[in-house]
């Protein structure tokens, strides 16, 4: 993931425009412990709302 937006990023650039990933952006996706779906998984009462 990380090459990736590494790629997006460097082509958005010579076509001189925002690229729609950036290296942090993904950085922050990869390694934060908070940004994680099991939480809401684990708990019924999270995954309603309620």
């Amino acid at each position: 993931m990380q090459a990736l937006a590494a790629v997006t990023e460097d082509v958005c650039k010579v076509l001189r425009f925002d690229p729609p990933i950036y290296r942090r952006r993904m950085d922050f996706y990869v390694n934060d412990a908070e940004f994680s779906s099991r939480a809401s998984a684990e708990c019924p009462e999270l995954a309603t709302g309620c």
